[in-house]
């Protein structure tokens, strides 16, 4: 209900293929910030698996994570909702990234979100923040979109606002407006501007 603040970062909503399939990445995952599931992530200068900051001039979106995976300090093959300093010592880790750039994504906003807002570009707000398993926590992102944009035009944006998310309750201008995006700062493409109405 978008009436409530829970964010949830960007949960994957449709591909128009139908086929909506996270990558593994098996280079290194960076643990100076824990990841989440739907958290936005970007590759630093030495190709780490670091968080998407709130800034899109900083790094591009190279995707968004489901999930990780790997052998703990035991030798056991282990499966997580997040990845941190906290899983402690691991080897052989995977992260799974939906990375396609046309894949849809539902996020809410930190605020109202109008129909006027389809086809502009908006940031993220909080894009580090989730929630770690146990003590009430999913594991999960708790990254939104920032509703103070939407960008300048000529200026990058991290997400396109392309329709209003589908959960009941859902009305374009609600306190909290669920909406559904595209990355349109991505890794894998040339970025495009945002542009004037």
């Amino acid at each position: 209900m978008s009436a409530s603040s829970n964010p949830f970062g960007l949960k994957p909503a449709y591909h128009t293929s139908g086929l909506d399939r996270a990558t593994p990445f098996t280079g290194t995952i960076s643990t100076a910030n824990n990841l989440y599931q739907y958290s936005a992530v970007a590759l630093n200068g030495t190709g780490q698996l670091i968080n998407a900051g709130a800034d899109p001039t900083a790094t591009n979106i190279y995707g968004v994570v489901d999930g990780f995976e790997f052998t703990d300090a035991t030798g056991r093959r282990t499966v997580s909702k997040w990845f941190g300093a906290g899983v402690g010592t691991v080897t052989d880790s995977v992260a799974w990234v939906w990375t396609d750039p046309q894949l849809i994504y539902e996020i809410q906003a930190d605020g109202p979100v109008n129909a006027a807002s389809v086809g502009r570009q908006f940031n993220l707000v909080n894009p580090t923040a989730g929630e770690l398993i146990g003590n009430g926590g999913l594991g999960q992102s708790t990254a939104g979109l920032d509703s103070t944009g939407p960008t300048a035009a000529g200026t990058q944006g991290q997400l396109i606002v392309t329709g209003l998310g589908r959960e009941v309750n859902n009305e374009w201008g609600d306190a909290y407006t669920i909406v559904q995006v595209k990355v349109a700062d991505s890794k894998l493409t040339a970025p495009v501007p945002s542009t004037a109405d």
